[in-house]
């Protein structure tokens, strides 16, 4: 399954174009939350209504964009998946898209990260569960001890980042330096 955000409001529903796909993590994200009935799914910064089909910047409930589910099909010509929907071509960005990522302590709400993240196509997530990538980390900080444990339960990778984030002008470049494997902490 692939899912979609209308992104240009001046386009009808039925133009390919009016459509934005969403990471295939965010598709996975959203795929196991409809699976588990949930009314609505948080994805920083937005808010997605699955009841709906309508996705909205937590906060503000005024602006809201439609989004869609659309299956894949068969091609009968290839052995490729086909959407039935909008088709565009993802930019490959290294460690970051696709990728979920929970925050922890200092970094729980700080919104340059999130925006970060989502700039590269990956997902914040609220909480630690088997299902993300990274756990987001200040340097100069404690691990929050929950989340720790979590991560260690799931063997997922925690990276850290200097809690002054962004320290360059390349907050892009400073997030995938901190996913490197030599910067970042493997749980045991």
């Amino acid at each position: 399954m692939s899912w979609y955000w209308k992104s240009d409001l001046r386009k009808g529903d039925d133009d390919d174009e009016a459509w934005t796909p969403y990471a295939q993590a965010q598709c996975d994200v959203l795929e196991k939350a409809l699976r588990q009935k949930k009314k609505e799914i948080e994805m920083a910064p937005h808010v997605v209504n699955l009841k709906g089909m309508y996705q909205y910047r937590k906060g503000d409930h005024e602006r809201q964009r439609t989004v869609k589910r659309v299956e894949e099909e068969d091609s009968d010509d290839s052995d490729e998946p086909k959407l039935k929907g909008p088709q565009t071509k993802r930019q490959k960005t290294m460690g970051v898209r696709d990728k979920s990522f929970a925050r922890s302590g200092t970094f729980s709400s700080n919104k340059k990260i999130s925006d970060t993240i989502s700039k590269l196509g990956g997902i914040c997530v609220s909480s630690v569960t088997k299902d993300i990538d990274y756990l987001l980390c200040a340097a100069d900080s404690d691990l929050d001890t929950l989340k720790a444990g979590q991560a260690r339960k799931f063997r997922i990778p925690i990276a850290f980042i200097d809690s002054d984030f962004p320290t360059t002008n390349n907050p892009e470049q400073e997030l995938k330096d901190a996913l490197k494997p030599n910067n970042m902490k493997f749980t045991e």
